[in-house]
C-alpha cells in the first residue's frame, strides 16, 4: 500500500522535532494566505532533518519555508511535506570577520550581531526581511549591496539526506538569484564583513531601516518586493506607467506606498493575490513590452473556484 492511499504521516518516521499533519500555514508567511501541509515538520536540528529525509518515502514532494516574507502560499495548500526551522537553526557564532549562522537565522539579527562585533559589511542585512537561508536562496539585497558580496560558503543537504557545501563559484549568482541543486536545503551558512567601528555600522544600519520605512508598506500584511527589476529599469515605473498602480482584486492590491509591493486587507485569498499578479503582468507586457518576472515564490495547489 502507498501512502497516497493513507495519510502520508502514517509512513514517515518518528523524529525528535514537532511534525503535525493537516497543519495551517497561514499564520507563518506574510500575506497570511493559504492552504494547510499535508504534514508539517519542524526539526530539532540537523540529525533530526536528515533522518527523516532518509527515512520518508520516495518521490514525497519536500518544501521548505523560512521566515515567509517572500511567498505566495496558495488555498489549495502544500502538498508533501512541509520544514520550517526552529531554534536550533538559528544561531549565530563569529570569529573576527567572519560569521556562521543556521540558516533560519533573520538577517536583521546577524546584521545586529555584527554590528555588535564591530564587523561592517552587512548592514544592509537590517533592511532585509527574512532568513538569511532564503537571503542566501534568492541572493537578497539592498541600496547597492547583496548577499554574494558577503557569502564564503553554505553547508546543505538534498531530499535524500546527502551533505554538501557550496563555494561562491558552485551557486554562480546573479540578480536576486542563486543556481544550487535543485533540491537543495541549506542549513548552515558562512559571511564575512570588514573591521569597523560599531557606532558607525550602527548608524549606516539605522540609515538603511529609515529609507526602507520611508519607501515601503509597513504595519500591514504584505511581502518581500513582487517583481524583479528587469535589466536598465525598475519593476515600479513600468507598473506605474502601464496603469496598474491603482489595481485591486478582491481584498488584494499593490501598496499606495510602494507600487512594486501587494498588500493583504486581510480579506484576501491567494487566489485574489494570484489573479491581480496575472492581470498586472499581463498589461505591463501590452503596454511596455516587458514582461516582468516575479521575486515573489509561488508554492503550493491552486483552489478551484466554482
Amino acid at each position: 500500500m502507498s501512502y497516497m492511499e493513507k495519510r502520508l504521516i502514517d509512513f514517515l518516521p518518528e523524529t525528535r522535532g514537532v511534525m503535525k499533519p493537516n497543519y495551517n500555514l497561514r499564520d507563518i508567511n506574510w500575506l497570511k494566505v493559504g492552504g494547510n501541509a499535508e504534514v508539517f515538520f519542524c526539526p530539532e536540528d540537523t540529525d533530526d532533518l536528515r533522518y527523516l529525509l532518509k527515512k520518508k518515502p520516495e518521490n514525497v514532494q519536500i518544501t521548505v519555508i523560512g521566515a515567509g516574507s517572500n511567498i505566495l502560499i496558495r488555498d489549495g495548500g502544500v502538498k508533501g511535506i512541509v520544514i520550517c526551522f526552529g531554534d536550533w537553526f538559528k544561531k549565530i557564532h563569529n570569529s573576527g570577520e567572519n560569521f556562521e549562522v543556521g540558516a533560519a537565522t533573520s538577517c536583521r539579527e546577524l546584521a545586529k550581531s555584527a554590528a555588535k562585533a564591530g564587523v561592517g559589511g552587512l548592514e544592509f542585512l537590517y533592511a532585509i526581511p527574512g532568513s538569511v537561508g532564503g537571503a542566501l536562496k534568492m541572493n537578497a539585497g539592498c541600496f547597492g549591496f547583496e548577499m554574494k558580496d558577503v557569502f564564503v560558503e553554505a553547508e546543505g543537504m538534498n531530499v535524500n539526506s546527502l551533505m554538501k557545501w557550496f563555494g561562491k563559484d558552485d551557486l554562480k549568482f546573479t540578480y536576486r538569484k542563486c543556481q544550487p541543486p535543485k533540491d537543495c536545503i541549506f542549513t548552515r551558512i558562512w559571511v564575512k564583513g570588514s573591521c569597523g567601528d560599531s557606532s558607525l555600522i550602527e548608524e549606516n544600519m539605522q540609515k538603511f531601516e529609515e529609507q526602507r520605512r520611508r519607501s515601503h508598506p509597513s504595519g500591514v500584511f504584505t511581502c518581500g518586493s513582487l517583481f524583479k527589476n528587469p535589466p536598465e529599469e525598475k519593476a515600479w515605473k513600468l507598473i506605474e506607467k502601464s496603469g496598474c498602480k491603482n489595481m485591486k482584486c478582491g481584498g488584494a492590491s499593490l501598496s499606495e506606498v510602494h507600487c512594486n509591493f501587494l498588500v493583504n486587507d486581510g480579506s484576501a485569498t491567494s487566489n485574489d493575490i494570484e489573479s491581480l499578479i496575472e492581470t498586472i503582468k499581463s498589461k505591463v507586457l501590452a503596454v511596455t513590452g516587458v514582461n516582468l518576472e516575479l521575486e515573489l515564490v509561488i508554492i503550493g495547489e491552486r483552489q478551484l473556484i466554482n
